[in-house]
């Protein structure tokens, strides 16, 4: 355990100064090592990578599809669909039902969608490979709603304090609530439609509607 520069530097100095004995030292140092055993500790606490659950999501990474054995896949998706069914967030004939679904996506994932599968990354959106590119939504009705429940279980607030974050860096002086609102409205517009600002053309129409903006807002009003 390294305690950085400056302390060591701070120890040294005093230890030369006849301020500290190695017993002081021994003891600071101890105590250092009980902290940070202490902060992992309540780190993994919260953490869900303790809870079982978490670990039997993986079989619906496309890595584990690939690599692991159908019937482990098979029995860890059970055992998620049974903690879903009891916290009453899908009933047991949908867990039939997406059961069935996910061993036909084990089978087409070796067939027909091998070539998905294998062009996954890690650092690819998991959310964004099953519904944008295998498109569950479509084929896999029942499962897709059990993939929601997996994607969002960690999310956590990540998404409001983004949006926290947007908005401070929107803010300028004298700026009205509904300017702010208008700015996040386009910003989300342009966020779920994949648009980027320099992307955008600016023809003459567009100019033309945004200085009339106002006076149309009022006439509707």
């Amino acid at each position: 355990m390294t305690i950085g520069f400056a302390a060591e530097s701070d120890i040294m100095e005093l230890r030369r100064k006849d301020m500290l004995s190695q017993d002081i030292i021994n003891r600071f140092m101890k105590d250092c090592r009980l902290i940070i055993v202490g902060i992992l500790e309540k780190i993994f606490e919260r953490s869900l990578n303790r809870f079982s659950f978490l670990e039997a999501t993986g079989c619906i990474s496309p890595e584990s599809i690939l690599l692991k054995q159908k019937a482990d896949l098979l029995h860890q998706m059970k055992y998620v669909l049974h903690l879903i069914l009891s916290c009453s967030h899908i009933t047991s004939n949908e867990c039939d039902q997406a059961f069935i679904q996910f061993s036909k996506l084990l089978e087409e994932s070796s067939s027909t969608l091998l070539p998905a599968f294998k062009n996954f990354h890690a650092g690819n959106r998991l959310d964004r490979f099953y519904f944008e590119t295998i498109k569950v939504s479509v084929d896999y009705k029942v499962l897709s709603k059990v993939f929601i429940f997996i994607f969002t279980l960690s999310h956590g607030q990540a998404s409001i304090e983004r949006g926290f974050s947007i908005n401070s860096n929107m803010l300028s002086e004298n700026m009205k609530e509904k300017s702010l609102i208008s700015c996040r409205t386009i910003k989300d517009f342009m966020v779920s439609n994949k648009l980027k600002a320099r992307e955008i053309e600016m023809n003459n129409e567009m100019i033309k509607a945004f200085r009339s903006a106002s006076l149309q807002y009022k006439n509707y009003l």
